[in-house]
């Protein structure tokens, strides 16, 4: 992810500074996530309930920093579903819901309200309706990174792990992922038996990829990979098409 605008190197390495903190945001579910919805797709609600809990936010991060964040989300929603003869991870259907959280992000300070910088990125939650936690549960994410309008080994992927944990991954002919060497997470998982399974990727919680903010397709179709691999050989994977929302500045 780049910084569009920087009025100096120094003003650009504090702005990294700042949008490194704002992770505090993207995992404080139980504080909410703003949004403004993009006409046409059933959205998530203002602020995900995560069943068990917020990730916790460490001591150090409330820190009153003397800058500002300002989030303008919106959110695209797909929905998938599998019935109980096409998969066999629950009894009756199976469903991925998956939102995608196009922001962007304005950095202000607190004494004057000039602008440090603008950037963007693209957060990802996924909510699953599986019925039991297994570590070994993941969610695969692919994008076609490498342009050619096929999703295939050459495209890099993204495994989020139900342990928060994250593996080197590529997306295989099964359709799920082949791992290799242990990653830095962009994730939290958080389980709830009665509701299941959500994810939240963000690039701000670690190192990716996946440069989504510079990869995506900004004047037509970009195409994705969804994999939910469950325990003991179970899971279910997805391939559709979506577009950035129209007057988004990206």
């Amino acid at each position: 992810m780049k910084i569009k605008e920087t009025i100096s190197n120094k003003k650009h390495r504090f702005i990294g500074l700042a949008l490194a903190v704002s992770l505090i945001v993207t995992f404080g579910l139980s504080t909410g996530i703003s949004s403004n919805v993009s006409k046409g797709n059933e959205v998530p609600e203002d602020t995900f309930s995560n069943g068990s809990g917020s990730i916790p936010v460490t001591e150090w991060m409330r820190i009153d920093f003397p800058w500002v964040f300002s989030y303008n989300t919106t959110w695209s929603n797909f929905t998938f579903t599998w019935g109980p003869d096409k998969q066999n991870i629950v009894n009756g259907d199976f469903f991925l819901n998956i939102n995608f959280g196009f922001r962007e992000i304005t950095v202000t300070s607190k004494n004057d309200s000039s602008i440090f910088g603008v950037s963007h990125d693209l957060i990802i939650v996924i909510e699953a309706n599986d019925d039991d936690y297994s570590p070994s549960d993941y969610f695969g994410l692919v994008f076609d990174t490498s342009h050619d309008g096929y999703l295939d080994i050459s495209d890099n992927a993204y495994l989020a792990s139900a342990d928060n944990s994250s593996l080197h991954a590529c997306l295989d002919d099964s359709g799920f992922l082949s791992v290799s060497l242990p990653w830095p997470s962009c994730h939290g998982a958080v389980f709830d038996p009665s509701r299941g399974y959500t994810f939240v990727y963000s690039p701000f919680s670690g190192d990716s990829d996946m440069d989504l903010a510079n990869t995506l397709k900004k004047g037509g179709p970009n195409l994705a990979h969804v994999c939910f691999y469950d325990d003991f050989g179970k899971g279910v994977f997805i391939q559709f098409q979506f577009s950035i929302p129209d007057g988004m500045d990206w």
